[in-house]
């Protein structure tokens, strides 16, 4: 009788370009729409919710501050979101065909269209100057209205049934899809552009208000160019890694310190550039509390959510800061 050895064939290692990272997997799941993406559906119900509530207050109102707080959003704001919607679908549908057709890994594209948008969002949602009377109504116009129109219903018609129907909203995930945070990506994403949108434009508006737009940049370099680089540069570079958790699951996420190292770099930048408009006591203050700080949030907050922390930390502290 004669033995014959079986030997597996080579596998051939997967092509990678773009720095040396492999393609990202499509999602091969084509069964029902998954409960994790029908959770988006609670987050359009409860902004429908406090939109309306919001209006019917300040309908019935007899308070003339609560009716103009409470009114309806202007001509103005309008034609704001009609320029920022067609361009984030845009930019993110270009980006989906790279991974697509063109084996560019998501690392790249998800953080190259963070970085933008973290830089560029308010060039179209927040007005050149706001009186200070102004403030409170620009707020719950970003954070009820905006976000409504300008971010939840459109994340929401990327859902698993309309993209599956229409290409262009199937690129525009592929853009941002993660394998890893599948089937969570949709929800995070959402949650995640949420928050920023609730926390950086007004953010944004309350320095405008200030006559300081330009500390805006510091939580701009250490989400956008910090954050944006720190997975891409993690993932080609990042020897020493270490896990953080997510929301909705128990499961564990890397990060590296070489991504947490770029978070500290920019963050210093976003310090620096402020030089002219700060007073030497503001100035070190920022510089030797904000590059560790909006590194360790990074560094600690659950996976996906690190954005809404560093937002959040950043205003909290340049608003005590300026104020000494």
């Amino acid at each position: 009788m004669t033995s014959t050895t079986h030997t597996d064939a080579p596998v051939a290692a997967p092509k990678k370009l773009w720095l040396g990272l492999p393609p990202s997997e499509p999602d091969p799941y084509n069964g029902p729409w998954q409960k994790e993406e029908k959770w988006t559906l609670w987050i359009l119900a409860i902004w429908c919710i406090a939109a309306a509530l919001g209006t019917a207050i300040g309908i019935v109102s007899s308070n003339p501050a609560t009716q103009a707080l409470l009114a309806l959003p202007e001509q103005e704001v309008w034609m704001r979101v009609l320029r920022q919607i067609p361009l984030t679908f845009f930019v993110y549908m270009l980006f989906g065909l790279a991974v697509e057709k063109w084996g560019v890994n998501v690392a790249f594209t998800r953080k190259f269209g963070h970085i933008l948008f973290v830089f560029f969002l308010p060039l179209f949602v927040v007005p050149d100057s706001i009186p200070e009377g102004e403030l409170y109504r620009a707020w719950y116009i970003s954070v009820v209205w905006n976000a409504l129109f300008a971010l939840i219903i459109p994340y929401t018609l990327l859902v698993q049934p309309i993209r599956r129907r229409f290409k262009p909203f199937y690129y525009t995930v592929r853009a941002f899809d993660r394998p890893e945070d599948r089937p969570y990506t949709l929800l995070w994403f959402m949650l995640q552009m949420l928050a920023i949108g609730a926390l950086q434009v007004p953010m944004t508006q309350y320095f405008v208000a200030e006559g300081l737009w330009s500390l805006y940049l510091i939580s701009a370099f250490a989400n956008g160019l910090g954050d944006g680089l720190a997975e891409p540069l993690g993932k080609i570079y990042g020897k020493k890694k270490y896990q953080v958790v997510a929301l909705f699951t128990k499961r564990k996420f890397t990060r590296s310190y070489v991504g947490s190292a770029t978070v500290f770099i920019a963050t210093a930048m976003g310090v620096l550039i402020n030089y002219n408009v700060l007073t030497g006591t503001q100035f070190l203050i920022l510089l030797v509390v904000m590059p560790p700080l909006m590194t360790i949030i990074e560094a600690k907050s659950p996976h996906t959510f690190d954005n809404v922390f560093m937002f959040a930390a950043c205003w909290a502290v340049c608003a005590v800061v300026i104020n000494i």
